[in-house]
């Protein structure tokens, strides 16, 4: 008896999903995301990134793979994923962290904080790690 209420309900959903013109592509299917402090990770390189961590002041540190002491760090932010970039308080919508190569291997570093809500961190023309902030 379930197994035959079961099947002209399942049809009746599949009928108004079709009317409604949604597919499988236009339901977004939520992703596990790792998610440090109130950000979440939409794009995290692990041959660059070995963690990321936020203090209780909104800092965010990295911790970068040895091999990335001698390269420079660009950092964009926006309000909306896709947007334009906003400026930082130097006045350029890229922040650039030049290589140092005193970065304690090993060590969380290279800390920003910023009310953005995406985050982009990028290293030799590629996007490493894209931080969004949790609502």
């Amino acid at each position: 008896m379930v197994k035959f209420l079961l099947c002209p309900l399942c049809v009746l959903c599949l009928a108004v999903l079709g009317v409604a013109g949604l597919s499988a592509k236009d339901v977004e299917v939520p992703r596990g995301y790792p998610k440090f402090g109130p950000y979440e990770a939409i794009t995290i390189d692990p041959d660059v990134v070995r963690g990321v961590r936020v203090d209780d002041e909104r800092r965010i540190y990295l911790l970068l793979a040895p091999e990335t002491a001698d390269k420079e760090l660009h950092l964009r932010i926006s309000v909306e994923r896709g947007a334009g970039y906003r400026k930082w308080f130097t006045g350029d919508e890229v922040f650039v962290a030049p290589p140092n190569p005193d970065r304690r291997r090993g060590e969380w570093t290279d800390w920003i904080r910023t009310e953005s809500n995406y985050i982009e961190y990028w290293m030799d023309g590629e996007l490493f790690l894209h931080l969004r902030r949790l609502r």
